[in-house]
């Protein structure tokens, strides 16, 4: 099926990919003015869809957004998009924009938002991303934690783009952000562990991070805490892996060059990924 040919859900419809647009008024076109759920659907069911719906919603609130679907509305159209493009394992793509109208400085001037939801068939990153495991860097931008678009999927992701693209450059894999204070945030597309001294920590929201599905999960099924932590305690960890949903559990073994944790996935990061693995199949 080309992108032509694929089914988009476009404010409760579907149409065709060759024919679907947004009026050129649109805030999320002009202003970046939107938010976006990355999920990955399994034998055509998307995992922790309640879970991506939720911070959805919770984030079109913290942006005053007139978000004219609810819950149930959201979840159905997802899974008539997967029915209607015939794709089991999906890379699934929900995109919400405020909408048309009222002055850049104006929240609360359109109607309605517009909602687009996308699928394409998706396998999952090669095995030696899990055998072999990522070269992390240093992003040279800082995460604002003081920030609303810390916590949120928002439309403007450009900083997450041009350090994920510098990164590539240079050789490594991800890219990861220091917030303002100097203390380790989370990944360009990547929620961020380490395990040191027999404890296995993630940077709490607080630090500028974005609340990862899957960072959620895992805090949830293992003995892990939340714990602020610098770049030397990161270089010096034990282990080091990253989770998203599309790239789902990874370890890491390398940071600037050097390795972390030997330069080999570790058991926490094998725990962690069984762990995931096991959740999948409920």
């Amino acid at each position: 099926m080309t992108q032509a040919e694929q089914l988009l859900w476009v404010n409760g419809e579907l149409v065709p990919g060759g024919s679907a647009g947004v009026r050129p008024e649109d805030r999320g076109l002009l202003y970046g003015d939107g938010l976006f759920e990355t999920m990955r659907a399994y034998g055509g069911r998307v995992f922790c869809l309640t879970e991506h719906l939720d911070r959805l919603l919770t984030s079109a609130g913290l942006l005053q957004m007139p978000l004219q679907y609810g819950k149930d509305a959201l979840a159905a159209a997802v899974a008539d998009t997967l029915a209607a493009n015939e794709v089991a394992d999906a890379y699934v793509r929900l995109t919400v924009t405020r909408g048309v109208g009222g002055r850049p400085s104006e929240l609360d001037a359109p109607q309605a938002c517009t909602v687009i939801i996308t699928v394409r068939e998706y396998h999952g990153y090669p095995a030696h991303v899990y055998d072999e495991g990522l070269k992390l860097t240093f992003a040279q931008a800082r995460r604002n934690e003081t920030s609303v678009f810390s916590r949120i999927k928002s439309l403007n992701y450009l900083d997450n783009i041009i350090e994920q693209h510098q990164a590539k450059q240079g050789g490594y894999d991800e890219a990861l952000f220091l917030n303002t204070q100097g203390i380790v945030a989370e990944g360009a597309t990547s929620n961020v562990f380490i395990v040191e001294k027999g404890r296995t920590l993630t940077p709490p929201l607080a630090a500028g991070v974005l609340p990862g599905i899957v960072r959620g999960c895992l805090l949830a099924g293992m003995d892990m805490a939340e714990e602020a932590f610098g770049p030397e305690r990161l270089a010096a960890a034990d282990e080091v892996f990253l989770t998203n949903s599309l790239l789902e559990v990874a370890p890491a073994i390398s940071l600037d060059g050097c390795p972390v944790g030997g330069g080999v996935p570790g058991p926490v990061y094998h725990q962690a990924h069984e762990l995931y693995r096991r959740l999948l199949s409920r």
